[in-house]
């Protein structure tokens, strides 16, 4: 399969410190699924500045992030520093990273330990 001009996807999320993010997409390109089997994804928080805050992965036997055909999912405990970030997921084709999705990730206060 060729992938080019990929136009990401913007999706914000809030989540609470210390909570697990436990979330589920599905990829389509031009209106057809993408089926990510056997493709290596892996999502990067990070701040204004460029620190990463945390990286998430389904590659070397991580289940952070999971793939069933033209879906993948997230099931991770969230970062505990609160504020404004920002994050990308890319996929690796044959040695070539595409990012498909973007946003904003707001992690809030939590009040109960």
């Amino acid at each position: 399969m060729l992938v080019y001009n990929i136009k990401p996807a913007v999706v914000n999320i809030r989540i609470t410190s210390g909570d697990t993010i436990n979330k589920t997409f599905s990829i389509t390109k031009d209106g057809i699924a993408w089926d990510l089997t056997g493709y290596d994804i892996d999502m990067r928080i990070k701040t204004p500045d460029g620190r990463t805050l945390k990286i998430l992965t389904n590659t070397g036997g991580s289940t952070e992030i999971t793939v069933s055909g033209a879906s993948y999912s997230i099931l991770a405990d969230s970062p505990t520093e609160v504020g404004f970030f920002n994050y990308d997921v890319q996929v690796t084709i044959a040695g070539a990273k595409y990012t498909f999705q973007v946003g904003k990730i707001e992690i809030q206060k939590e009040y109960t330990p």
